[in-house]
């Protein structure tokens, strides 16, 4: 899918959805954020610089640390699994139906879900008007979200 793209980050006054390495220590860490609600962009300890991972033409609803990897679904239901060791990007699950939705990513008893958060948009600078949502739990072994 993708790995570290080499360009780097120079501001950081727009980050979301900050997540730690799950074996962080102040000496050895790496933090994985949204940057401006698209971009996955990491910074370890020693670097100088945030950097971008992956796909730049993708963009992500939100960031979650599950099992030890970092997860990050984009506007299609798509999920990406970064492995923080090495930084490479794999399928986590394939997309599911949108219509003006919104994904959110949230661990429960053990299990990773998807939450599809349906809203309207009545003008450009409303804020959403809320109709509803699905949820789906994913199945790691089919690499799927489920209802």
């Amino acid at each position: 899918m993708g790995t570290n793209t080499g360009r780097k980050l120079t501001y950081f006054h727009n980050l979301q959805r900050v997540t730690l390495s799950s074996t962080a220590t102040m000496d050895d860490f790496i933090i994985i954020a949204l940057h401006s609600w698209k971009y996955l962009v990491y910074f370890r300890a020693g670097d100088e610089r945030w950097n971008f991972i992956g796909d730049k033409n993708c963009e992500h609803d939100d960031l979650i640390n599950y099992k030890g990897k970092f997860y990050a679904v984009d506007k299609m239901g798509r999920t990406l699994i970064v492995d923080w060791h090495t930084l490479s990007v794999t399928l986590g699950a394939n997309t599911i139906a949108n219509d003006h939705r919104k994904k959110h990513l949230v661990e429960s008893n053990g299990d990773l879900f998807l939450v599809d958060v349906h809203y309207r948009l009545p003008c450009k600078d409303c804020v959403g008007v809320f109709l509803g949502c699905k949820v789906f739990r994913l199945d790691e072994k089919e690499r799927q979200w489920c209802r």
